[in-house]
């Protein structure tokens, strides 16, 4: 999507006059040669509000006839996560921090690049940034005190008062690297070594500990979910329809669910004519074992699985 300046700018003007009507977005970014532009309201010859040499770039003066192209850098991947590609910038932009979730930088062969991501505006604890030294980058990069060699990234998240690489604390340790829903202040989470309740990491192994009911969800209506029960020696995990899986360590069974009603069972059995196999007798109105017939009872080569009447 393009247009053309109707008249010159200064490198300090904060409204753009183009020379046909506008389809850009109500808001965004545009590009004018090398600057990149950000807007905060467009009309219909106008883009209004700018904030002039966005991301590292460089403010100047543009000439009448100038192509405007809209900047579309910022992407999003097929993960939902925001993403530009910045050139050997002199700074981390605050306004690429607060809308950008991945950040790639190709430095050019003189560059010896030494960045620092800046506080974010919208401070969010937990906030995490992905900054990657592009595979054909060919001068040096540190971002936050990290030497990054060509192909090489690093993850950093927002504590509420720094950035540093998120992890699953040891023994002790307080990391306040998420906050309670809707609110942006400071967590309470401690992680310590085998928490009755809680996340740790152990000999590479990340544990997760809790009483007797956790939830994976998503926001918005109908979205899907898992939840895991634990009660008396039994692990239940939950569907949306009240479809599910019981494991129960003292009978070494595995139960599935579907809408919640009973469907079938696995069992342990060593028993000789049986399978570990037991389904829902609908007629029945039981679990029935699912048992194996003779030799050759279905045919040569072939057994019969069947179910007592």
């Amino acid at each position: 999507m393009t247009n053309t300046l109707r008249i010159d700018i200064t490198d300090s003007d904060t409204t753009l006059v183009l020379e046909q009507s506008t389809s850009f977005p109500s808001n965004g970014y545009v590009k004018i040669e090398d600057e990149i532009i950000k807007y905060s309201f467009s009309s219909d010859l106008n883009l209004l509000q700018c904030t002039r040499g966005s991301f590292g770039t460089t403010a100047v003066s543009h000439l009448t006839g100038a192509i405007v192209s809209e900047y579309l850098d910022i992407r999003t991947d097929a993960e939902n996560n925001s993403i530009i590609e910045l050139i050997s910038p002199a700074v981390i932009p605050v306004d690429v921090i607060d809308k950008v979730d991945i950040i790639k930088i190709d430095t050019l062969i003189t560059d010896t690049l030494v960045l620092s991501l800046p506080s974010p505006t919208i401070l969010t604890y937990g906030r995490i940034i992905n900054v990657s030294h592009k595979d054909a980058s060919a001068g040096s990069l540190t971002v936050n005190g990290v030497s990054l060699l060509a192909g090489e990234n690093i993850s950093l998240a927002w504590n509420g008062s720094s950035w540093t690489e998120p992890h699953i604390g040891g023994a002790g340790v307080t990391y306040p690297l998420l906050a309670p829903s809707g609110l942006d202040t400071v967590p309470t989470y401690s992680f310590v070594d085998s928490p009755s309740i809680g996340m740790y990491s152990t000999a590479g192994e990340l544990a997760l500990v809790f009483n007797d009911h956790f939830l994976i969800s998503t926001p918005g209506l109908n979205k899907p979910y898992i939840e895991l029960f634990s009660t008396a020696g039994t692990l239940e995990l939950r569907t949306p329809g009240n479809n599910g899986v019981l494991l129960n360590d003292g009978t070494l069974t595995v139960n599935i669910t579907a809408n919640g009603a009973p469907a079938l069972e696995l069992d342990s059995t060593t028993t000789a004519g049986e399978t570990r196999l037991n389904l829902w007798d609908v007629d029945a109105n039981a679990m029935v074992k699912v048992l194996v017939g003779a030799a050759d009872s279905g045919g040569t080569g072939y057994k019969v699985l069947r179910i007592p009447n």
